[in-house]
């Protein structure tokens, strides 16, 4: 799994520092980087989470790890790098968007997004979150069909249920669509059920929203449609959502009917305990 080229090594120990997995040590006689046995407390095979950190924080490229060869490697040009001041603008001006256009947002661009999105960080480096992305008008329609079959449902098992008659007075008193918005583009993020990390979709579909937006696209969270397709059985189904699966959440995405001013709204003041 781990190959050390002595040849190169340096024993620098930055791979050693790196390790987040402490898979790898410092041979005392020799002064070169080892992989932990099996019998180590932290051994190579029971522990590395192939993250590649080792490979890549070496100066001098003495560490192969067969899960990272290094042809699959892409370099970053790091002279794209965008300013503080850049960055903070892209973060500070990211609206929920509820009108979009029906403009074709092209698939290719979806995939853009979608790979900058599998750089999102996991925990243990896992890597899995899996995407649903609808993009035609025909499977929209039947999801809206189902979500407003299971508000019924809900009604008939329960008059009174709030959640059901607020959202279904929305719908017919005020007429539009409060839960698709009017777009049939939507990116689902889904994770393992037994997986005990799934804010690592949380920070996908972030990534997701964050990138878009870079790219003029405008995307809002639906909370109402992932609450539908956790609790029915239908939309799982007729999304491909298998029962050890959870959709974590939901980003409905297109390009935005109308664009706000760049002036900033208020925010409420910062609630912070420094410790």
């Amino acid at each position: 799994m781990l190959k050390i080229d002595r040849a190169l090594c340096n024993k620098d120990g930055l791979c050693v520092r790196e390790c987040p997995a402490f898979v790898i040590g410092m041979d005392e006689q020799s002064g070169y980087p080892v992989a932990r046995g099996v019998a180590d407390k932290y051994s190579l095979e029971a522990y590395c989470i192939r993250c590649g950190h080792c490979v890549l924080i070496c100066p001098t490229g003495a560490l192969a790890h067969s899960c990272h060869p290094p042809d699959q490697h892409a370099a970053a040009d790091m002279a794209l790098m965008p300013t503080a001041e850049q960055v903070e603008v892209l973060l500070k001006t990211r609206r929920s968007t509820r009108q979009f256009k029906k403009t074709p947002v092209p698939r290719q661009v979806i995939m853009r997004i979608l790979e900058a999105c599998n750089y999102a960080p996991t925990a243990s480096n896992r890597q899995e979150t899996r995407w649903i992305i609808v993009e035609n008008l025909e499977t929209k329609n039947k999801l809206s069909d189902l979500h407003d079959a299971w508000l019924l449902e809900l009604l008939e098992a329960d008059p009174e249920h709030e959640y059901a008659r607020r959202i279904l007075h929305r719908i017919r008193e005020y007429g539009g669509d409060p839960v698709f918005r009017n777009t049939h583009y939507m990116a689902i993020a889904v994770m393992p059920r037994a997986n005990e990390w799934p804010a690592d979709a949380d920070i996908a579909l972030t990534y997701f929203e964050l990138f878009a937006h870079s790219l003029g696209l405008g995307v809002c969270l639906c909370g109402l449609l992932t609450r539908a397709i956790r609790e029915y059985r239908p939309l799982r189904e007729a999304l491909g959502i298998s029962e050890d699966e959870v959709a974590v959440g939901v980003q409905l995405f297109g390009y935005p009917l109308l664009k706000p001013y760049g002036d900033l709204p208020p925010r409420k003041p910062l609630d912070v305990t420094m410790l």
